[in-house]
């Protein structure tokens, strides 16, 4: 099995230098899309136990292990260099500045340590006039306590948010994920996945819908649902095109992305980014590696 892994691996080493010969990469020109000029980078003093980044969150070097806090001492930050987020920073900043007010609500599925939702608190300093709303929801426990910890870490009160554990699928009940051994590590856990687990961890599950009609309206849905994706938009099509604004999908296989994709467009929504994942795909920003599958659209009409 290891060596057929390997001749498999070294087939796609092959393919992507030849796409690479024939298909060069772009380079980025240097030029920001004006929704990231919006934004001043942040600058101030670092206390060198966190990870600060270009909005001044603050994020724990433990959460996950390539982290690295950023040097004690002033520190001048400066607009992210493009790649899959940039897309993403785009679409926030994008929905707060189109946001109508006096709320604007931001929704994460799939939350992990609630880095949308703590971006989107930091952001907000474009639209003082804004009270943000915060919902985020995930599964795995380890993950939820660190997007509590990441809350106060940046100065917000969890609890005056609502942050659900659980997992958001097609129906209400129960379901199951596997684990190896570091469970807070593994960012890409999805429901009922097969493989040689050490461990089966049972989590509640809970539909997309009824948490939407608890909102008057979102003006962001951040989803990352390891391939839950269509699933879900499907159960939950009706309050989606109803309360959402702007979406930001991160899609786990061709068939999902197409999925929805064909969705959105039926339901009237305007795309802004559409790349399949895995694969290095052309942008206005250069060439990009793209790991996980991007959708955003935005319903203009709502």
């Amino acid at each position: 099995m290891n060596r057929i892994r390997w001749i498999v691996r070294q087939i796609q080493f092959l393919l992507w230098r030849v796409r690479n010969h024939l298909n060069p990469p772009t380079p980025w020109d240097g030029n920001h899309h004006p929704a990231i000029l919006r934004i001043e980078p942040w600058r101030g003093e670092a206390d060198g136990e966190f990870c600060v980044d270009f909005l001044g969150v603050r994020t724990d070097p433990g959460f996950r292990s390539f982290f690295k806090p950023t040097p004690k001492g002033n520190l001048e930050t400066s607009h992210p260099v493009p790649d899959q987020t940039y897309f993403e920073y785009i679409c926030l900043l994008d929905s707060i500045a189109a946001a109508a007010g006096p709320v604007y609500t931001v929704l994460e599925l799939g939350a992990g340590y609630g880095y949308w939702l703590v971006s989107a608190s930091r952001a907000l300093s474009l639209r003082p006039d804004l009270t943000p709303r915060m919902v985020g929801v995930e599964m795995e426990a380890t993950r939820f306590r660190r997007m509590q910890e990441h809350f106060r870490n940046n100065g917000l009160n969890p609890e005056a948010h609502t942050l659900l554990s659980g997992a958001i699928s097609d129906h209400d009940g129960t379901a199951s994920y596997r684990v190896d051994e570091n469970e807070g590590e593994d960012y890409g856990l999805s429901l009922d996945r097969l493989h040689s687990a050490k461990k089966v961890v049972p989590v509640s599950c809970m539909r997309l819908g009824p948490i939407l009609n608890q909102q008057d309206q979102v003006d962001l849905l951040h989803m990352d649902l390891q391939g839950e994706e269509l699933k879900v938009i499907r159960d939950a099509r009706a309050e989606i095109n109803s309360r959402v604004r702007h979406l930001i999908i991160g899609t786990h296989s061709v068939s999902i992305h197409r999925g929805i994709r064909k969705l959105l467009l039926e339901d009237g929504w305007c795309l802004r980014f559409d790349y399949m994942g895995k694969g290095e795909r052309r942008t206005e920003f250069g060439t990009i590696l793209f790991v996980d599958g991007l959708l955003a659209a935005q319903r203009p009409a709502l």
